[in-house]
This record gives C-alpha cells, sequence and structure tokens, in this order.
C-alpha cells in the first residue's frame, strides 16, 4: 500500500522516485498521443475520447494510489497539467459533436413546439420530421 507517501520527507531518495514516475509519465504520455494517431487516424471525436479516458485514468489512479504526493516533490504542477488535457479533450470532443447536438436540440425544439391535432401529421410537417431525421442521420454518419 503507498500510503505512506502523503506524508513524505523531500529527501533525495524520495525526490529521485518522483522524478522516474514523472519520466514514466511523460513516455506514457507521448505513448498514448502516438497511439491515438495510428488507431483512430483522422477521426477527432474518437481520438479526443480515447486521449480523455486514458488522461482522467492516470489522474485518478496517481490520486487514488496517493502518488500525486510523491510527484509533487519533483514536479508541483502534474496534476494542474492533467485537468488541463482533461478540458482541452472535452472541448475537442464537444466540439466535434457540436452539429449533431444542435439539430437534435432543434428537432426536439420542433416537437415541443408543434401540436398535432388528432395525431395525423400534414404532408408537410411529415416532409419536415423526415428532413430533420434524415439531418441527424447524416451527421451521425459523419462522426
Amino acid at each position: 500500500r503507498l500510503d505512506e507517501f502523503t506524508s513524505l520527507v523531500p529527501n533525495q531518495k524520495n525526490i529521485n522516485l518522483a522524478k522516474y514516475i514523472v519520466t514514466l509519465l511523460k513516455w506514457l504520455n507521448t505513448n498514448l498521443l502516438a497511439k491515438s494517431d495510428c488507431y483512430v487516424g483522422s477521426d477527432q471525436t474518437i481520438r479526443s475520447i480515447y486521449l480523455l479516458n486514458n488522461i482522467q485514468f492516470i489522474l485518478q489512479t496517481l490520486r487514488r494510489r496517493h502518488l500525486i504526493a510523491l510527484v509533487h516533490l519533483y514536479r508541483n504542477d502534474i496534476d494542474d497539467q492533467y485537468t488541463h488535457d482533461i478540458e482541452t479533450y472535452k472541448k475537442e470532443y464537444l466540439s466535434c459533436s457540436a452539429k449533431l447536438v444542435s439539430m437534435l436540440q432543434s428537432a426536439l425544439e420542433w416537437q415541443g413546439t408543434q401540436r398535432i391535432a388528432e395525431s395525423k401529421l400534414r404532408d408537410k410537417d411529415k416532409e419536415l420530421v423526415k428532413e430533420t431525421f434524415n439531418n441527424v442521420n447524416r451527421e451521425i454518419e459523419y462522426l
């Protein structure tokens, strides 16, 4: 168990261990970036999710295993860097799906504002619903 790292003395042995862990984390991050490009190619949505998931896991593991205190002996801002990376990948993911979300919101707003008498659609309404769902499906295929 690594609970003893929560109250570390900044001696040379602990600092060297922290430096080694930071080096491993850098290699891991470089590896994740390279794999994200290889695995998913040009699909920015999947790349963002892949990196978001892995970076979030690393940060949670550092915190859960109390290694963050040890790492802080060598690099005090590492959790800030991971938090920044997580926010960046979230924004990238959301920007990829923004058009789809907008279309879905538009479809839901249309549904909420249109009241259909006696549960029957006019031909004009049928075409509008069909067009809306075609747009949503096209956007899903694009993602």
